[in-house]
């Protein structure tokens, strides 16, 4: 890692466990793990590991992510809360990428902003939440964004303002390899009825989630995208697919389309198996194609 020092000041990690990074705890090393502290060491670091030849892949919270056992060669550069800051300016929310979405939510209720309570259950940072445009409860990232900002990973910036990408379901038109750092979000404040019902919601999201859906280590959110006009749970549950078990990895009983594990028994070739046979069973039983929402990375 010759030169690194005169571009990157920032904590870097040299065969870095990435398992406790992940709410699946599961999956292999990286060969490298940089973690900036500050928005101005990404690009300089991007353009030094593109000199140097290095593949990178960005981590956020991991909340929809599955590292394989053979981790993932080259350097990782996770997005961590350090990159998390928030400032609320008239109408805007002015956000780092690393800031988690439902602490958004919460942050924002109590600044008397209400239009992100969709959030409140949200895993994962806001930076993948925009590039997945993601979405919950009859919201989505493409009703608020305003802005953002951020480097192509041969290290040169790029901006983007509202009308110059375009959304879809669980789409932004972002380049591949764009990095986000920041973001500029539209929340206005609310007026005191519209806060009530907005804090009322709030607390029915949690309820409706908590009640619904599996929660906390050992899932890692919703396993397959909705295919237009259904819902990949629906589909799962009509094969009889719920507690179909792979090795450590199971189908959850409470809703089809979350997997659960036991991390110490559990490799993620396990989970990887159990997406596809659950995606070949649905697709010879009812002809649709499932698109994985979580996104895998590294060797096996």
């Amino acid at each position: 890692m010759e030169g690194l020092a005169a571009v990157y000041d920032g904590p870097v990690a040299r065969g870095a466990p990435l398992a406790e990074l992940t709410n699946f705890r599961l999956g292999g090393a990286a060969d490298w793990l940089f973690t900036p502290a500050r928005e101005d060491q990404v690009g300089p670091l991007l353009a030094w590991l593109a000199a140097q030849g290095l593949p990178v892949t960005v981590l956020g919270e991991g909340s929809n992510v599955l590292i394989r056992d053979g981790g993932i060669r080259g350097a990782v550069i996770r997005i961590g809360r350090a990159l998390g800051g928030l400032e609320f300016s008239g109408e805007e929310a002015r956000c780092g990428a690393g800031l988690p979405s439902a602490r958004l939510a919460r942050r924002a209720l109590a600044a008397g902003r209400g239009d992100f309570v969709w959030a409140a259950a949200l895993p994962g940072n806001l930076g993948g939440a925009l590039r997945g445009n993601a979405g919950a409860f009859g919201g989505d990232m493409a009703a608020s964004f305003l802005a953002c900002r951020g480097w192509r990973m041969g290290g040169m910036p790029f901006a983007y303002r509202r009308g110059e990408l375009e959304f879809g379901y669980r789409h932004a038109s972002l380049p591949a390899d764009a990095l986000v750092t920041a973001l500029t979000l539209r929340l206005p404040a609310l007026a005191a009825a519209a806060l009530a019902a907005a804090r009322a919601r709030f607390r029915e999201i949690l309820a409706e989630r908590a009640a619904s859906q599996p929660g906390g280590i050992g899932t890692a959110g919703s396993t397959f995208k909705n295919p237009p006009g259904d819902y990949a749970g629906r589909l799962i549950e009509a094969c009889g697919l719920k507690g179909l078990r792979v090795g450590g990895a199971c189908i959850s009983e409470r809703h089809a389309n979350f997997i659960v594990t036991d991390p110490a028994g559990t490799r993620a070739a396990d989970v990887e198996a159990l997406m596809h046979r659950v995606a070949d069973t649905v697709a010879a039983q009812s002809g649709v194609h499932l698109d994985a929402e979580i996104r895998i990375y590294g060797e096996p």
